[in-house]
């Protein structure tokens, strides 16, 4: 503890005066000579202080117990080996006399052996947690086993090594420990979670969901909805259920530095750098400055290799700012409030790129099913706020990709559905999901039956071999949340018909 460390410090600054060294010394040296002492003398305070004694092997010690208990005996891990530092002489040309780590270990594993009175038990790892693949223990072990099978018999003339060694099962959980039988009372638990796993796979029983019940309702607070969440919602409903409500953030593992320079931009860092090119150009600024942003920003790879990846993707980035030039030259009005009862929500917010034309979205890309949900929703509180002298018209432009939603004759019975599902997914897991729901809905859309459109939002769903794409289901929160089930039932097809459906129905 901390007082282990005050020990170490202060024999350090002791020995440092009798010493009479007063020079100053790196971190490095004085966490070496701490380490030192707390590794030889952490372990021997409060020696024999209680029923169980825990500690290091050390000389001197060989006490005798009850039982011992000896753990870690795994292959190239006991006896212990030291590398001798560069400097050393001694080591390259040893006599008899010279101390050995691992003669000494030998001894210290002697009188281990000897010391115990009744119960002597070793341990280490004999199988990889892997695959399983047997392990071999310490070398001190096996010459132990050796010895005993040379000099000891069973009655029945049974394999000693098999009624010495126990071998334990891979997982905690595993039926041989809580069955009895052939085992005995060598395998044996007192885990009631593990039981009730291993009953649960004996009986072939699936894991339990991550949701038994739905949530309580949120605090009245939550009924107040900005526009921006409520979008963010449907386009991820699981992911916001589980970060929102639960506060479970399953973010990806921070991305280790590159080792090597890059030549190449992969495919997210390629999109960002044409949205900040498309945001330069749409607020009249050149190429040349969104060069200069990019770079200063280290966006960019250095010397040529940058260059001739700028090049590339201001190509594309100017194709897609021409096709917006003309929609954008239309004065745009200012942003327009939002403020609407929907029942068990209020939703508010603001409408914003709302021109005489209508609403318009872009992204330097190709459309995904976010992009068609988030334009829908917005589109939807634009036909019902209805501004004067404005086309209830909604346009998204990409790439290569144009999406235009006409007229809603009367979008409150569509937004009151949307509030309705948004409240009950605060609660429990809805069975929406964008991708699937959408491939879902254009096959009813193209009249297939809806078996065919199951079996291609399935694929969605999955994925194939075919496909380099991560399925929608290897999503982590979903994962989480529906695990290896099928969430593809009646309740999905419900819920892609009421609201993916209706905004395949109203594009143009």
């Amino acid at each position: 503890g901390v007082a282990d460390i005050r020990r170490a410090i202060a024999a350090l600054a002791d020995e440092a005066g009798r010493a009479d060294f007063g020079d100053a010394v790196s971190l490095a040296v004085v966490r070496s000579a701490l380490q030192g002492a707390l590794g030889e003398g952490g372990s021997g305070g409060r020696f024999l202080a209680g029923r169980v004694t825990f500690c290091a092997m050390l000389p001197m010690r060989s006490v005798p117990f009850r039982v011992v208990c000896l753990i870690g005996l795994n292959d190239g891990s006991y006896p212990r080996s030291r590398r001798a530092p560069g400097f050393d002489l001694m080591s390259e040309n040893t006599r008899a006399g010279d101390r050995s780590r691992r003669d000494d270990d030998r001894y210290l594993f002697l009188e281990a052996i000897v010391s115990a009175r009744r119960v002597l038990y070793l341990s280490y790892v004999g199988q990889s947690n892997r695959d399983n693949a047997p392990l071999p223990p310490s070398v001190l072990v096996s010459e132990l086993l050796e010895y005993v099978e040379r000099g000891f018999a069973l009655d029945d003339d049974g394999p000693l090594r098999e009624r010495l060694v126990t071998r334990h099962p891979l997982h905690a959980f595993s039926p041989r420990y809580f069955r009895g039988g052939a085992d005995g009372p060598r395998l044996f638990s007192y885990s009631e979670e593990y039981c009730e796993a291993s009953r649960r796979r004996r009986s072939g029983g699936g894991p339990e969901p991550f949701f038994r019940r739905p949530l309580a309702d949120p605090p009245d607070e939550w009924r107040t909805v900005d526009l921006a969440r409520f979008v963010r919602f449907f386009q991820h409903p699981t992911k916001y259920l589980v970060r929102e409500r639960l506060r479970i953030h399953l973010e990806e593992r921070e991305e280790v530095l590159e080792s090597r320079e890059p030549f190449a931009l992969d495919g997210l860092a390629a999109y960002n750098l044409r949205q900040e090119m498309l945001d330069v150009r749409l607020a009249g600024g050149s190429m040349d400055d969104a060069r200069e942003i990019a770079r200063a920003g280290g966006r960019l790879p250095q010397g040529r290799p940058g260059d001739v990846c700028f090049a590339g993707e201001a190509a594309r980035v100017e194709a897609v700012a021409k096709r917006l030039d003309a929609w954008r030259a239309a004065p745009r009005l200012d942003p327009i409030p939002a403020d609407r009862d929907l029942g068990p929500i209020r939703l508010t917010g603001w409408l914003t790129d709302v021109s005489p034309q209508g609403f318009l979205e872009y992204r330097p890309t190709t459309a995904k099913p976010k992009d068609w949900i988030a334009l829908w929703l917005r589109h939807l509180l634009l036909n019902d706020l209805r501004p004067a002298g404005v086309t209830p018209e909604s346009r998204w432009l990409g790439e290569e990709d144009e999406i235009l939603i006409g007229p809603v004759e009367n979008p409150l019975p569509y937004l009151l559905t949307l509030a309705d599902l948004f409240w009950t997914g605060l609660s429990r897991p809805l069975h929406l999901f964008p991708e699937a729901g959408f491939a879902y809905a254009e096959r009813v859309r193209s009249g297939r039956d809806a078996e065919r459109a199951l079996s291609a939002a399935r694929t969605v769903w999955v994925g194939n071999e075919f496909s380099k794409r991560t399925p929608e289901g290897g999503d982590p929160y979903h994962r989480l949340v529906f695990g290896a089930g099928d969430p593809l039932d009646a309740d999905f097809e419900r819920l892609a018909r009421e609201v993916v459906l209706p905004m395949l129905e109203h594009r143009r």
